[in-house]
């Protein structure tokens, strides 16, 4: 698992933009409030980085509809696919804003 970020109360949530050095396939991630992949669902699920270099933006509808994000700390988890080994530098970036 990996820490995120830490949201303060107040902010509503935009997007999370994910790039990874590498394409990672069909591994699955997982971006919510738990450092557990099966019940880290609050933000998105099954998010995959198929093509190295290349932005993916996740801006699930539900989530937007929300006026403030939950404050506390934010996870991405790996499902159990097979990660690339040189998949060591997975940026994610979480966009929120102060209404």
């Amino acid at each position: 698992d990996l820490l995120a970020c830490c949201i303060p109360p107040g902010y509503r949530f935009t997007a999370v933009e994910i790039v990874s050095g590498v394409g990672m396939g069909t591994t699955a991630l997982n971006i919510g409030t738990s450092p557990v992949h099966a019940s880290n669902t609050q933000i998105a699920t099954g998010v995959t980085v198929p093509t190295a270099n290349a932005l993916v933006s996740v801006t699930p509808a539900a989530r937007r509809a929300d006026a403030l994000m939950p404050a506390g700390r934010y996870f991405v988890t790996v499902g159990t696919e097979a990660e690339a080994a040189s998949a060591n530098d997975l940026v994610v970036d979480f966009v929120a804003v102060v209404p």
